[in-house]
């Protein structure tokens, strides 16, 4: 088995500290627009199309429901289109079935809708302002890669030039009968 060298694996590790770093700072931005979008202007807009995409989980036999909507909205005579419901994820479980034809009727194709825009970024636009649980997920998985990353680039030793260590299975002890 190839081992990497102690210097490739920190430089490996700095990489995927920098990518939860990275998905972290992406998810404070999702937040702040989250929170502040409630306070954004709003335009009146139409629902071009919307639909609920079911996804089938094989292991555990359950479903899940991903309303997507496209709608159009002009701000300052100028024309935008945007697919963003709201900051989150949009996929209910199989819990919410029940309730997905009245999400829909909510989205109706040609239906009017109050659009939420963010006013020095007119393209940034959603139906549903607020912040969700699921508001947090880049943050939280962004801090976990961050951590593992850290964990590996501030704990591999510095071997830079030698040999890595041999397994342990290689220093198993033998039972030797009258030597130490």
């Amino acid at each position: 088995m190839q081992v990497l060298s102690p210097g490739v694996n920190r430089v490996l590790a700095f990489g995927v500290l920098l990518f939860g770093v990275g998905l972290s700072l992406w998810g404070v931005g999702y937040i702040r627009n989250a929170f502040a979008s409630s306070k954004w202007p709003t335009t009146n807009g139409v629902i071009d199309w919307a639909d609920v995409r079911e996804s089938r989980d094989v292991d555990d036999d359950t479903w899940t429901y991903t309303v997507r909507a496209v709608y159009r909205y002009e701000v300052d005579e100028t024309g935008y289109v945007s697919d963003r419901v709201r900051f989150g994820i949009m996929t209910r479980s199989s819990f919410y079935r029940e309730r997905m034809p009245e999400e829909m009727k909510r989205y109706a194709a040609g239906k009017e809708i109050t659009v939420y825009y963010k006013p020095d970024n007119p393209e940034v636009a959603v139906l549903e302002p607020g912040v969700g649980l699921d508001t947090f997920l880049f943050l939280f998985l962004g801090l976990i890669v961050a951590f593992v990353g850290a964990l590996g680039a501030f704990t591999t030793p510095f071997q830079v030039g030698r040999e890595p260590l041999p397994p342990l299975s290689r220093f198993r002890p033998s039972i030797r009968r009258g030597r130490p």
